[in-house]
């Protein structure tokens, strides 16, 4: 295997994390939708920890790889930075990382408030109840991820790639 086998490997590992972790998020942010205990609420944000881990990584080494595949094969080169279809991948890479961050701030808040209520008696709190439903941050991350599916979609078609 060459270079731009191996960085293909390590920009699909990315991707495969960042997919891996986006889903198992999800699946945690519909569990919190159904807790109202703090207790809970914290050990559910706690598990999401190592999940929003595998998001920060892959979304990192897709973007790192991906630009380096472009530049990798420089003697008869498949792809330029400039393609149409990778810009567009990049613009949308953005995007994504901006929602989840302003997603997950709220989250965080919400994370941080579980724990305090958990350790002065765990009783339900309709401030926590606010966080961990908020439209905005669900909307946010949701959307965010549904960006990254259509990142993979430009990266399996490539529009306007010869």
């Amino acid at each position: 295997m060459g270079k731009y086998d191996w960085l293909l490997v390590f920009h699909l590992f990315g991707g495969a994390a960042l997919v891996a972790g986006a889903v198992a998020f999800h699946t945690l942010q519909i569990a919190l939708l159904r807790s109202d205990r703090p207790t809970t609420i914290a050990t559910l944000f706690g598990l999401g920890r190592p999940f929003e881990l595998a998001i920060q990584v892959g979304s990192g080494a897709v973007l790192v790889f991906g630009i380096w595949l472009a530049y990798a094969d420089q003697e008869a080169p498949k792809y330029t930075i400039t393609d149409e279809w990778i810009i567009a991948a990049i613009v949308l890479w953005v995007l994504a990382n901006a929602l989840q961050v302003r997603g997950s701030k709220i989250y965080e808040d919400a994370r941080v408030l579980a724990k305090k209520l958990a350790a002065e008696g765990d009783e339900a709190s309709a401030e926590l109840r606010a966080l961990v439903r908020s439209p905005r941050a669900a909307v946010m991350t949701w959307t965010s991820t549904a960006m990254v599916f259509a990142i993979i979609v430009l990266m399996v078609w490539k529009p306007g790639a010869p």
